[in-house]
């Protein structure tokens, strides 16, 4: 089972090269991207994660290992640590939200999304007995991660638009997904 051989550590300085490298891959570029930048310089990805990194922001950021091999990036933060977004999503206090990519191309297209998903919350989201559900919040038209966060037990609760971001009065839209702490009780995790 691959979610057996997953693994997460926190990101660190020496990740960056790497982390520069996934951001700029087609792969990942098309979706992901340091804040609102695409196919980020190394400089643009240090200024961006660095202060997670440090933990000047409320972020926290963690390599995905798989067979302990560096595969991925995935993130998660309080909603409420950002009030623009807390206020367009509606949802409870201590409600996480996570963000990820798979950066090495090899690993896509075999369940890794998923497992790294299912693992994540397992491990660190529904750990904390104050959390009841995570949302994860993907483009729309990502077809892709849409399938793989329902895979993962992930359901859509709303589309929104995204606080703060695209040109005045046409911001990008976000699918809002669910994952509550009963579907993960109801799920074969």
């Amino acid at each position: 089972m691959i979610e057996e051989h997953v693994s997460f550590r926190a990101l660190t300085p020496a990740d960056l090269p790497l982390m520069h490298r996934w951001l700029n891959q087609d792969h990942v570029a098309d979706w992901y991207g340091a804040g609102n930048l695409r196919r980020p310089t190394l400089e643009q990805v240090e200024k961006h994660y660095l202060p997670r990194v440090r933990g000047d922001e409320p972020t926290r950021g963690f390599v995905v290992q798989y067979e302990e091999r560096p595969v991925g990036y995935i993130q998660m933060y309080f909603v409420d640590d950002y009030p623009e977004n807390a206020r367009a999503i509606e949802l409870e206090s201590w409600t996480p939200g996570i963000d990820l990519f798979v950066g090495e191309r090899e690993m896509l297209g075999q369940g890794f999304g998923t497992a790294v998903l299912r693992a994540f919350s397992r491990e660190l989201i529904f750990s904390d007995p104050r959390v009841t559900m995570c949302i994860v919040a993907p483009s729309p038209d990502n077809a892709r991660a849409i399938r793989c966060y329902e895979k993962a037990g992930f359901r859509h609760l709303k589309t929104i638009d995204v606080p703060g971001a695209g040109p005045p009065g046409d911001p990008p839209k976000e699918y809002l997904m669910v994952l509550t702490r009963s579907d993960i009780v109801a799920s074969a995790y």
